[in-house]
């Protein structure tokens, strides 16, 4: 596939853009440590290709600091400016955003969208705590997160700042790094009395049941849970 037809321009950002002529709705879809790879375009290709009229976004972060940058280098302003950019020229609520993304994808998606206040979010695999990055058997989780520097939060804990409950899917395989990260998530999520959706996939860490099809029922299942605001 020829991405630059696609390339996202803004201020460094790293993605491409699939939009409809009039899209009401937007997913953002956050790739995975996968260097030079925007995972699941296809499912959004399909999907334009079969008529939909949503605004689909695929971004990769390939330095591996989790979409935020470094103490020298922050993304993280630059990645919120964009959302809200590119929110105000399609004139898309954050009401009717939903956002993607497996480990550090994941953790992104999380990250973004109780910033931005979504509608939706669906996590698979995320490292949402230091302490659960630590656990991985290899470094490289530890290290990008550590990179990060200032920029970093445990999510866990992130979420109190923000009044949006946005509705949460989660994907938990049986890797004990997961089953930390996913845990400590699970218990803020309670606490605030966010709605959530957490499956158990067993397996190694790169283990997930999403599907395009799961992707949409999800979405169309935050719509029951609560109605648009009236500015959506």
């Amino acid at each position: 596939m020829d991405f630059e037809s696609l390339r996202i321009k803004y201020d460094g950002v790293d993605g491409i853009m699939i939009a409809g002529d009039d899209p009401k709705r937007c997913v953002i879809a956050f790739s995975s440590m996968n260097k030079g790879k925007f995972e699941r375009w296809s499912w959004f290709q399909e999907m334009h290709d079969a008529g939909s009229d949503d605004l689909y976004i695929i971004l990769k972060d390939d330095s591996q600091h989790y979409y935020l940058g470094t103490d020298q280098q922050p993304s993280n302003i630059k990645h919120y400016r964009f959302f809200e950019w590119i929110l105000e020229k399609y004139k898309i609520s954050p009401d009717n955003t939903f956002m993607l993304g497996s480990s550090m994808g994941g953790y992104a998606a999380l990250y973004y969208g109780f910033w931005i206040g979504v509608r939706g979010i669906v996590s698979i695999n995320p490292q949402t705590t230091y302490a659960a990055c630590r656990m991985h058997s290899l470094q490289l989780w530890e290290r990008m997160a550590r990179e990060a520097g200032t920029n970093w939060v445990d999510l866990d804990q992130y979420l109190y700042r923000f009044k949006c409950k946005p509705a949460v899917y989660i994907e938990q395989s049986d890797y004990h790094a997961d089953i930390a990260a996913s845990s400590a998530l699970i218990d803020a999520l309670v606490s605030l009395k966010i709605p959530h959706i957490r499956v158990f996939v067993g397996g190694e860490h790169g283990g997930t049941s999403i599907t395009k099809d799961k992707l949409l029922n999800f979405m169309s299942l935050t719509y029951s849970l609560s109605p648009p605001t009236q500015s959506s």
